[in-house]
């Protein structure tokens, strides 16, 4: 009887264990067959738009005068812009910004106390354009402005 269990029991053991070893096997020349690609790549272009961003400020102790300044400043970049060939249409001015400057003082018996020193004005300016060489010329050569 124990015979008859043995011979039933052995040859199945033999498939199940042969069917695990042969999926193993699949399994591992299947990763063997692909072909995984990482990396990058690169190529040279020429850019058809420019986009230069920069800021500019004054401070002042009168917030009246802070901003006739900085129109003043405003009005000599537009004129600089044109003068180089750059259509104002290109160019966005953002809206001002304000921040009370202060100082901080501190007096012979270690207080430290705040004073004012004036209102800080600034404002960004973008320009958008499609006339690269020229901007990248002009943002090379900026300090002529200043």
């Amino acid at each position: 009887m124990i015979n008859k269990k043995t011979s039933i029991i052995m040859p199945i053991t033999l498939i199940i264990m042969s069917l695990i070893v042969s999926y193993s096997f699949k399994s591992a020349f299947d990763r063997i067959n692909c072909v995984r690609v990482t990396g990058s790549a690169k190529t040279d272009f020429v850019a058809d738009i420019i986009v230069w961003s920069s800021t500019f400020s004054t401070k002042n102790m009168d917030l009246q005068e802070a901003y006739k300044d900085l129109d003043s400043d405003r009005a000599i970049i537009k004129k600089y812009l044109k003068k180089n060939n750059i259509p104002l249409s290109d160019v966005i001015f953002s809206s001002i910004n304000i921040i009370k400057d202060y100082d901080n003082k501190r007096d012979k018996d270690g207080i430290t106390t705040q004073e004012f020193v004036g209102f800080l004005l600034s404002q960004d300016i973008k320009i958008e354009s499609s006339a690269v060489e020229e901007i990248e010329g002009l943002s090379r050569d900026i300090t002529s402005l200043i």
